[in-house]
């Protein structure tokens, strides 16, 4: 007798000989199409193994790409340019008539990516490093120092003698991929590609507060600790240190000349139109990202009308509030002055139920997932709301840093929940949660309009609840 599964298949095998031949055709396309972009993504791994550490697949058969990091020397960068466009040539195979349904979703998506990435492999310019596409391979958010730390920190898991052992090849890696920078700085400053003379002072102040000794590193002492945590003994952390000291430190001192070395040449001036590709790059830019096709010239006065049409909407509303004199702007700013308009903290309990303060909404976020990682932050991250935890989360970071723009990045939960995501909001919020913890202790006071941020925006309070450093 057949029991429902067999039923269910045999079903489905008559079906497939009854198909007509085009729609035998379209089934062989889509499953055709559907070992392609497995190809694709495994190709993916190989050429970015922190990928598959992020994703929590560096284990079983990629248990090898734990041990690695990507590539971006010069020849790096040009099988990256090879790859892509073999990505299209394969895609190009396809005859997109036959396709359907999220087949021809994941199709078009990804066609689409590839060929929106073409052009800004093709200028030769910058480096793959960054939160996106940069023309500068090294800066306050961009290099191989920014991100490495956090990710061999937070990302990097440490439960046997193998993963410490990946760890130190990693570490090796990390001297290699800042020679690589470097290297690729040279280049883009022979071509007149040199990064603004603040953002380079802020870059170089990063590395300083990066160079230190082996012994005081927290890249070896997050292994260390860890180590240590697992039962696997206190060698890894010496060797961590050796490592550090023999090609880490140095590799960044050679950074860090080179920095200083474009330093007097530097102009003020942020704009890449200064440079001779400069207005291809934020072309391909503006449409890599925004999947607009939109000229620059067209996107720059539909941002002056829009700024004209909000000023004038603002306008009228400030003069409702009786702020009559001067830009609006000017008017805005009389707000933030306001008393009227800020409220005290702690908040008085006769209020908690509708101020909405961070830590009203951080703890209203412990009820539900987190929207992009699919975790409930720890029940303790109310108390790290108060003012004294949260000024000690800048301070812990600032110290490492010395600029937020370090730790401005998101990395989401791997799928094996192995490791906790990491948020810092990027421009105006992550400048609010500064400035706040900076005068928390002197005015305990709260503005109205910082006081409308999102949950995410209180991350680095969720960073200090969690003993998680994201330097």
């Amino acid at each position: 007798m057949l029991d429902r599964r067999q039923l269910l298949s045999a079903g489905a095998s008559a079906a497939a000989l009854v198909l007509a031949p085009g729609a035998q055709a379209a089934a062989g396309e889509s499953a055709r199409l559907t070992a392609m972009l497995d190809t694709f993504f495994q190709e993916g791994l190989e050429r970015q193994p922190e990928n598959a550490t992020e994703l929590g697949l560096d284990k079983g058969a990629n248990a090898a790409l734990k041990a690695r990091l990507e590539d971006v020397s010069a020849a790096g960068m040009a099988a990256e340019r090879a790859a892509n466009l073999s990505v299209i040539r394969r895609l190009k195979t396809f005859d997109r008539r036959k396709l359907a349904g999220m087949d021809a979703v994941n199709y078009d998506t990804v066609l689409y990516v590839a060929q929106a990435t073409q052009p800004l492999l093709d200028l030769d310019l910058g480096g793959r490093d960054g939160f996106s596409p940069s023309c500068y391979v090294l800066s306050p958010i961009t290099g191989a120092y920014q991100r490495m730390p956090n990710f061999l920190d937070e990302k990097h898991s440490i439960a046997t003698a193998a993963d410490a052992e990946a760890y130190l090849a990693r570490l090796d890696g990390f001297a290699t991929a800042l020679d690589q920078n470097t290297d690729r700085f040279r280049h883009d400053a022979g071509k007149g590609v040199v990064p603004p003379d603040f953002l380079l002072d802020i870059t170089l102040g990063q590395l300083a507060a990066l160079r230190t000794t082996g012994d005081k590193s927290d890249l070896v002492k997050s292994l260390d600790r860890r180590a240590r945590a697992k039962g696997l003994g206190e060698a890894y952390g010496a060797k961590a240190a050796q490592l550090y000291d023999a090609k880490v430190g140095p590799a960044l001192d050679r950074q860090i000349a080179a920095l200083k070395q474009a330093r007097p040449g530097a102009v003020h001036d942020a704009g890449v139109w200064r440079f001779k590709d400069g207005p291809a790059f934020y072309a391909a830019n503006l449409k890599y990202t925004t999947t607009t096709d939109m000229t620059p010239q067209e996107v720059h006065k539909l941002g002056l009308d829009q700024a004209q049409e909000y000023g004038a909407r603002l306008d009228v509303l400030l003069r409702k509030q009786g702020l009559t004199q001067g830009a609006v702007g000017q008017r805005i700013q009389q707000l933030y002055k306001d008393p009227s308009y800020y409220f005290p903290w702690p908040i008085p309990k006769a209020r908690r139920s509708t101020a909405r303060g961070p830590g009203s909404s951080i703890s209203t976020s412990r009820t539900r997932p987190s929207g992009r990682s699919g975790t409930c932050p720890r029940p303790s991250i109310t108390r790290a709301c108060r003012a004294i935890s949260c000024r000690a989360a800048w301070r812990r970071k600032a110290r490492a840093s010395r600029c937020c723009a370090r730790t401005c990045t998101f990395r989401p939960t791997a799928k094996d929940g192995r490791s906790m995501p990491s948020n810092w909001p990027r421009n105006s919020a992550c400048t609010r949660t500064i400035r706040w913890a900076r005068s928390a202790g002197a005015r305990r006071r709260y503005s109205a309009p910082a006081a409308a941020w999102s949950t995410p925006a209180c991350t680095p309070c969720i960073g200090a609840a969690s003993g998680r450093s994201n330097i």
